[in-house]
């Protein structure tokens, strides 16, 4: 793990919408990592690397609506970003000359999950990583009441910066990790600088909260899933994990003792050797000679 990694980023257009995406190079299956809800492609930084040093392509994204991505459109917010997941699965396929490993965390898993029953698309396997909205997400709750969430939403109009990030760090170093002083959550902050900022997560929230509100429904599983889930999670509960991977052709549920909310960040090694264990059994199969 001593080997220096380059990762590359640019903005580019995926699904309708400009967006940072973050490259590293390698061979084989590729693997689209999606993450949840007010992150960005930062959170797979420490996953990249560790993946790119075994030899493995990786790709990230910021969503619609995130980080350095382009705004959310008016209307149904998980059709816009499952638009831009897609369009980047079969553009890095394409540039494989495979099927991918798509890895989602929170709501980046529960977007991930919402592909496995479209036999069209070049999935090699979902790995959701606490995955939300497959049942009632209460959750919400919390994060609204945690008193640090209302502390910024009841800041004086402009607020300084600094007490903005701070407030930020705080509340996603208390809400998903196991150690609140986690970098990552220096990290998350950065993307929010200002009280509107905030705001319009806010408002994010209250729009797509109907949209996660309902069990998720699964006409049917086409591809392989792995369910990884912390039993320190604050946010999310195991609830309906398991009739999802009894469901698929291939199904696993992974749990981590004593990890939180993000386990690419808290498990990355842990991660890491699920994905390339799916990446070595993929690259181990025979492909199809061409007719």
């Amino acid at each position: 793990m001593g080997t220096q990694v380059a990762l590359r980023e640019r903005h580019e257009n995926v699904g309708g919408f400009s967006t940072r995406v973050a490259r590293t190079d390698g061979v084989g299956p590729a693997v689209v990592l999606v993450h949840g809800f007010g992150d960005s492609a930062d959170t797979w930084r420490p996953l990249m690397r560790r993946l790119a040093a075994a030899g493995t392509r990786t790709v990230a994204l910021d969503l619609p609506g995130f980080a350095e991505a382009e705004r959310l459109r008016s209307g149904l917010i998980l059709p816009q970003m499952r638009e831009a997941i897609a369009d980047l699965i079969e553009l890095e396929a394409d540039g494989s000359g495979g099927d991918v490993i798509v890895v989602g965390n929170s709501l980046g898993g529960g977007l991930a999950l919402r592909l496995l029953d479209d036999p069209a698309l070049p999935i090699e396997r979902v790995i959701a990583l606490a995955p939300a909205g497959v049942w009632t997400p209460g959750w919400t709750a919390l994060v609204q009441h945690d008193p640090l969430v209302r502390a910024l939403l009841h800041l004086p109009l402009p607020a300084p910066p600094r007490s903005v990030r701070y407030l930020v760090e705080g509340i996603v170093g208390r809400l998903a990790f196991t150690d609140p002083r986690s970098e990552h959550a220096t990290a998350f902050a950065r993307h929010y600088r200002s009280r509107l900022d905030v705001k319009r997560l806010h408002e994010t929230l209250q729009r797509i909260l109907p949209e996660l509100r309902p069990p998720l429904r699964l006409a049917g599983i086409e591809h392989p899933v792995t369910i990884v889930w912390g039993d320190r999670d604050r946010l999310i509960t195991r609830r309906g994990f398991e009739s999802i991977v009894a469901r698929a052709p291939d199904g696993e549920l992974v749990v981590l003792e004593g990890c939180g909310h993000l386990p690419q960040i808290e498990r990355t090694r842990e991660v890491a050797e699920i994905v390339l264990g799916v990446r070595e059994q993929a690259s181990a199969r025979p492909r199809p000679t061409p007719v």
